[in-house]
């Protein structure tokens, strides 16, 4: 539903509030990389707790091993998508979106 609404200010909404295309386009991924980030560290929790299952190639050749606590964040670091990298590329991201935001801001008040 986000990303419909997303979708939609970037073609509409945006002319209402005088955001530029660029700026709507960047907004997207924002909110899209925060959303995945949430995600993820939602995942971590939940593997905390709950656990986090290995499965062999084959699930039914062998019951799957269950590790808890770092050990399941240790093993769902070593997943394929490092999902790590992606919670820190999104703070990176964050962090430079707002610093041009804030410098966009003083540029303007200046002039």
């Amino acid at each position: 539903m986000a990303f419909i609404y997303q979708l939609t200010y970037m073609i509409f909404l945006r002319k209402k509030e005088n955001v530029s295309l660029k700026q709507s386009i960047a907004l997207f991924f924002l909110y899209f990389f925060l959303g995945v980030s949430v995600y993820i560290i939602d995942c971590y929790i939940y593997f905390y707790f709950a656990g986090y299952k290995v499965y062999a190639f084959f699930p039914w050749s062998s019951p799957p091993d269950v590790y808890y606590g770092f050990e399941a964040w240790e093993k769902f670091n070593r997943s394929y998508l490092k999902p790590y990298r992606i919670v820190i590329f999104t703070a990176v991201y964050t962090l430079a979106y707002l610093i041009k935001m804030r410098k966009k801001q003083k540029g303007g008040e200046e002039k």
